[in-house]
């Protein structure tokens, strides 16, 4: 497991924090608009899945399915990640939002 971050990890790193503060201002908009929160904080959420995997060496599918992140992470490198419970509500909200 790597202790430090990269140039390149605290620039991805920003990309997550803009995608969740994108998430963060569309939340603010007027409804129907404010809908689009959803799909942002679920774009943050699965860049920084994407980078913690890399960042401790986990070795994962590029075509992982979103919940599958916790288990792989936790196999390959021993750190629970929290809040999947959480994050599976917000996947099925993204998915009524964009497929019903």
């Amino acid at each position: 497991m790597t202790s430090s971050l990269t140039p390149s990890t605290v620039q991805q790193l920003a990309l997550v924090k803009h995608a969740y503060q994108e998430g963060v201002d569309a939340g603010r908009l007027v409804h129907p608009l404010s809908s689009t929160a959803v799909l942002k904080f679920h774009d943050a959420v699965e860049l920084f899945l994407g980078l913690a995997a890399s960042h401790l060496g986990t070795n994962v599918n590029p075509k992982i399915d979103f919940l599958e992140y916790w288990g792989q992470i936790k196999s390959q490198s021993q750190v629970a990640l929290p809040g999947k419970a959480d994050m599976d509500k917000l996947n099925h909200a993204r998915i009524g939002f964009k497929h019903k």
